[in-house]
């Protein structure tokens, strides 16, 4: 069995992560997809570190 991470950049501000696998190493399986989106560090972050909620 094979894996197969992929990151693909949407834009300046959202990217995809996938996780794949192949029996064969012909045929791909997606079985994980991670959308992100780039967060406003004023919003989230204090004194550079993410804010504890």
């Amino acid at each position: 069995m094979k894996v197969r991470y992929k990151w693909t950049k949407l834009d300046e501000d959202h990217a995809r992560w996938e996780q794949a696998f192949s029996y064969d190493g012909g045929a791909w399986e997606t079985n994980w997809t991670a959308e992100f989106t780039r967060a406003d560090p004023a919003a989230v972050c204090e004194a550079g570190r993410p804010r504890r909620q």
